[in-house]
C-alpha cells in the first residue's frame, strides 16, 4: 500500500474518532459513566457532607465579596480572548 493511501487512511481515522465517543444520552453503561453518577448523587443528597460548617474569617469574606461587587464595574466582552487572558503566554 502506498505511503500517500496509508496517510490517507490514517488522517481519516483521527478526523472520525470523537464521532465514536458520542452516545446517546442514558445509554452509557460504563463502569466511569456509574462512578460518575453515584460521586454527583453523593454531592446532591449531601450525606458526605461534613458535619462542621465551613465559614471564613470576617476580613477573607469581606474581601471575596468586595471583588464580587467589582466585577460588575466591567463591561462583559463580546468575545473572550485566551491569549488576552492567559498571563503566561509569551507569543503577545
Amino acid at each position: 500500500m502506498p505511503k500517500s493511501q496509508l496517510f490517507s487512511i490514517a488522517l481519516f481515522s483521527l478526523i472520525l474518532l470523537p464521532f465514536t465517543v458520542l452516545a446517546e444520552p442514558g445509554q452509557n453503561n460504563s463502569k466511569s459513566a456509574e462512578q460518575t453518577r453515584q460521586w454527583l448523587e453523593l454531592q446532591k443528597s449531601g450525606h458526605a457532607a461534613s458535619p462542621n460548617q465551613q465559614t471564613l474569617p470576617g476580613p477573607a469574606a469581606a474581601h471575596i465579596y468586595d471583588r464580587y461587587l467589582n466585577s460588575f464595574t466591567h463591561p462583559i466582552p463580546e468575545y473572550f480572548s485566551e491569549v488576552e487572558a492567559n498571563p503566561f503566554n509569551n507569543s503577545r
